[in-house]
C-alpha cells in the first residue's frame, strides 16, 4: 500500500566479498555512480527502480543502517557491510568476538559526529570503529568498549542509552569517556525496550512500546512530554524535517505529518501521508534531508512524502 508521493530508491550491488573473521577487508571496487546516472519513473506513486548507482546487495538478516558525509553502514546479522562513498568500495566485517554466536548478531549502528562508527552486538557491549583506518591497507577490527546497554542514539559527543539490567531507564553519558556510573539518568522507568531518536534538541523514545514521547535532554529537570500513541508496538522511529516516520513490529512502514500528529495525539493509519504495509521494513534511520529505510534482502534508501532523492532523477 502507497499513499501519495512514496518514492523509493533501492540500494545495492552484487558483490564478491572476500571476508577475514574480525577485521574489514576491501572487496573489489565499484563506482558509486555509472555513466547513466538517472532514472525514468513512469508515476510519482510508484516503486522508482534505479539502473545504476550503488546496487543491490543482498541481505539477509539486516537490522539497521547508518550514514555520514563518506560512508554507510549497514548491519546484517553478524556482518557489518561499509560503503566507501569517495573510493567506491564495500569493506565486510565478520563479528566473531563472542563464543556464543547469536551473541554475535549486530543490533543497532550509529556515526558519531567525527565520523567514527559505534556498534552494538547481541551481548549488549558497544564497539568503536575508527574510521579513518579505512583509508590504510592494513586490516582492522573495531574495539569493545567495555561499556553496556541495550540501545543508544548519538548526537554530537552525546551517547543516549538505555540500561541492561533492572527498571530500564534513558540516561546520557560522553563518548569520551562513556562510563555508566557517571551517566544522566533523564527518564526513569521506561516499560519495555524503546526505540528511541533524536532531532531538533528533543530525544523520542517508546514508552510501553506504542507511546511516543520526548523529553529536553539539557533542561535541569528533564520532564517527558506525550507526542502520540500508536496502533502496534514501535521497532524504530525517526524524526525529520515535519514528518516522522517509524517502523512496527509486524514489518509495516508509516509516514506521518508531524504537527498534525502533535494534533491529532494518536497515529491512525488514515493520517498517514504514506505507509507500506509488506512486512519486509525493518528500520528507519534518518541522514540530513532524507529518512532510509532498510528491508529484508536488500539495503532500501528511501526518501518519502514530497522529498527528493539525493541523485538525479528525470520524468514525472
Amino acid at each position: 500500500m502507497r499513499k501519495n508521493t512514496l518514492k523509493n530508491l533501492t540500494l545495492g550491488l552484487t558483490l564478491s566479498l572476500f571476508c577475514l573473521a574480525g577485521s574489514f577487508v576491501a572487496a573489489e571496487a565499484f563506482p558509486a555512480f555509472a555513466e547513466e546516472n538517472s532514472l525514468n519513473a513512469a508515476s510519482q506513486d510508484k516503486l522508482i527502480t534505479p539502473s545504476s548507482y550503488e546496487q543491490y546487495l543482498p541481505l539477509t538478516a539486516p537490522s539497521d543502517v547508518a550514514f555520514s558525509d563518506d560512508y554507510t553502514a549497514v548491519a546484517d546479522g553478524n556482518i557489518l557491510f561499509v560503503y566507501d562513498r569517495l573510493h567506491g568500495v564495500y569493506r565486510k566485517y565478520e563479528h566473531t568476538v563472542n563464543n556464543e554466536l547469536s551473541a554475535n548478531k549486530i543490533s543497532k549502528v550509529e556515526f558519531a559526529d567525527d565520523g567514527d562508527l559505534y556498534f552494538l552486538d547481541a551481548s549488549s557491549y558497544l564497539y568503536h570503529f575508527p574510521m579513518a583506518s579505512l583509508s590504510s591497507d592494513e586490516i582492522v577490527s573495531p574495539t569493545e568498549t567495555k561499556f553496556a546497554c541495550s540501545t543508544f542514539t548519538i548526537e554530537g559527543n552525546t551517547l543516549y542509552f538505555t540500561n541492561v539490567t533492572g527498571t530500564t531507564n534513558l540516561s546520557k553519558t560522553t563518548l569520551d569517556s562513556l562510563d555508566a556510573t557517571k551517566a544522566q539518568t533523564l527518564v526513569e522507568e521506561i516499560h519495555s525496550k524503546p526505540a528511541i531518536a533524536f532531532y531538533e534538541h528533543r530525544l523520542y523514545y517508546t514508552d510501553y512500546g506504542i507511546r511516543l514521547m520526548r523529553v529536553d535532554p539539557e533542561a535541569i529537570n528533564p520532564t517527558p512530554e506525550s507526542v502520540c500513541v500508536f496502533d502496534r508496538e514501535v521497532k524504530s522511529v525517526a524524526v525529520n524535517a515535519d514528518e516522522l516516520y517509524y517502523t512496527d513490529t509486524n514489518g509495516a512502514f508509516y509516514a506521518y505529518n508531524f504537527t498534525s500528529l502533535l494534533f491529532e495525539g494518536q497515529a491512525k493509519k488514515e493520517l498517514a501521508v504514506a505507509s507500506e504495509e509488506t512486512g519486509d521494513n525493518i528500520v528507519v534511520s534518518p541522514y540530513e534531508d532524507f529518512v532510509y529505510l532498510v528491508q529484508y534482502y536488500l539495503a532500501v534508501v528511501s526518501a518519502f512524502y514530497n522529498t527528493v532523492p539525493p541523485i538525479e532523477i528525470t520524468g514525472n
